[in-house]
């Protein structure tokens, strides 16, 4: 009796696996959605916050010291009566030669993360 059990419990087996793979992907596309929208929903913050700061500084350039700031810092401005000093940087050495990364750095992270990364969709999303 063990024998003719034997392929129902693989055909069981090989059914209950099919299933288990076809949902997998749609789960794994819907994780990696939900990953990017947190990361675009973070980045959009981001946005909000610099536009806002240079919403500010838009309004202090609509002063006379925000020009006046400006056309010191960025045009060497000087009023009669005031001296004006240049700061030369020295030129970089170029017999200094930066060591370069590996094209491909190893992968640093166990096993177990990776697979759940996998199954999670996470490897389908570009972190920042």
């Amino acid at each position: 009796m063990s024998e003719r059990r034997f392929p129902a419990v693989l055909v069981v087996f090989l059914v209950v696996g099919a299933f288990v793979l076809a949902a997998l992907v749609p789960f794994r596309q819907a994780m990696a959605q939900r990953s990017q929208v947190e990361l675009t929903e973070r980045q959009l913050g981001a946005l909000i916050s610099e536009n806002q700061s240079l919403e500010s500084e838009l309004e202090m350039l609509e002063t006379s010291e925000g020009i006046e700031r400006i056309a010191r810092e960025r045009h060497g401005l000087v009023f009669p009566g005031e001296e004006s000093y240049v700061v030369v940087e020295p030129d970089e050495d170029e017999s200094v030669v930066e060591p370069r990364l590996p094209e491909v750095l190893p992968e640093t992270r166990p096993w177990w993360q990776r697979a759940w990364d996998f199954v999670t969709g996470r490897d389908l999303v570009e972190a920042p």
